[in-house]
């Protein structure tokens, strides 16, 4: 709906959500550059859940190199790198294999 993607289902963890929330951004609203607000806010409509700040809840996708973070203070975007998109897709299988 507008900017915010959400999901139908949810994954066992919050931060997998987030993650998740970035490929749908990518996915759907053909957008690579998705903000902390654009990410917390899907994760907000899906699960109901707030959070303060998109960069501690994805703290582990950035470190392992799977989320790209550039910029800084409220000009912070995220992206998906080459291996967080092949990890983002197979979780995202993973997770519509146990709705089906």
């Amino acid at each position: 709906d507008g900017r915010v993607v959400s999901l139908t289902a949810l994954p066992k963890t919050d931060r997998e959500a987030g993650f998740l929330v970035v490929l749908g951004q990518q996915l759907y609203r053909s957008n690579d550059a998705v903000t902390g607000s654009e990410i917390l806010e899907g994760i907000k409509v899906s699960s109901g859940r707030s959070f303060g700040r998109a960069d501690q809840l994805l703290e582990d996708y950035i470190t392992d190199g799977s989320l790209l973070k550039t910029g800084s203070r409220r000009g912070i975007r995220y992206r998906l790198s080459n291996q967080g998109l092949v990890k983002a897709q197979t979780l995202a299988k993973e997770l519509m294999a146990t709705v089906a």
